[in-house]
């Protein structure tokens, strides 16, 4: 039987291609943000429940209608850095489109971000006992961020840091004051921390991301040549 250093250039070649394939989607990723379960009606009754806040998180999600808000629950202790950074797609469609986050929770001081008092109160449910801190996009030009792992590219709109005052339930909203609508990336947290099950999961979040950026037939092309390559890798490993 052959050994497998015995193959002519050509095996070789591809085994060196999926082990190259194979470090760089492992190295990459465990830099990335772990994707939330959007899967859930993101309201105020019924929120995306975040973990652990401190942890590097992202929501790939939309904003469908003009009014839509979306919710993001988590628990802080007092002193705690409370993270957010709001991403847009490189979609043509979305050049100008620039969601809000706002941040609810106990013992925040008020700041409604130019917007009034009234306009705020109407269209975030902010409940007795909390505060809102509303943060908005006026730059007029975005730096564009690229994601290694999924290769695929984003706007850099507004972030914040904000300590959290007192220990509690708190929400990260999303909206528009425009009523624009599109899709976005919320990112929360910046610790990076990948257990197995996440790192199981890299085929299918890579799969997701770019289908979510819209990114669908060169994501099908290199689906199957990574598929042909494992395929006849296996094939001459059994020969």
């Amino acid at each position: 039987m052959k050994n497998i250093l015995s193959y002519h250039s050509y095996d070789r070649g591809w085994i060196l291609l999926l082990l190259v394939l194979i470090l760089l989607i492992s190295s990459r990723n465990v830099q990335a943000h772990i994707p939330l379960d959007t899967d859930v009606a993101a309201t105020r009754e019924v929120p995306i429940v975040v973990e652990d806040h401190k942890i590097s998180w992202a929501a790939y999600s939309q904003l469908a209608e003009a009014e839509d808000v979306e919710y993001y629950r988590f628990t802080a202790e007092a002193g705690e850095e409370i993270f957010a950074e709001m991403l847009v797609p490189v979609l043509d469609r979305l050049e100008n489109f620039t969601p809000d986050f706002a941040l609810i929770g106990p013992g925040l001081e008020n700041d409604y971000d130019s917007l009034n008092r009234e306009e705020v109160e109407t269209r975030l449910d902010i409940r007795e006992g909390k505060g809102v801190i509303v943060r908005g996009y006026y730059q007029e030009e975005s730096e564009v961020f690229r994601e290694h792992f999924t290769q695929t590219s984003y706007w850099r709109r507004q972030q914040d840091t904000i300590t959290a005052p007192e220990a509690g339930v708190y929400y990260l909203a999303v909206f528009s004051r425009e009523n624009a609508t599109g899709k976005y990336v919320l990112a929360i947290g910046r610790e990076e921390k990948w257990g197995a099950r996440d790192i199981a999961r890299m085929p299918k979040i890579w799969w997701d991301v770019r289908i979510f950026m819209e990114q669908e037939r060169s994501t099908y092309a290199i689906t199957a040549l990574l598929g042909a390559g494992a395929l006849y890798l296996i094939t001459r490993l059994i020969k």
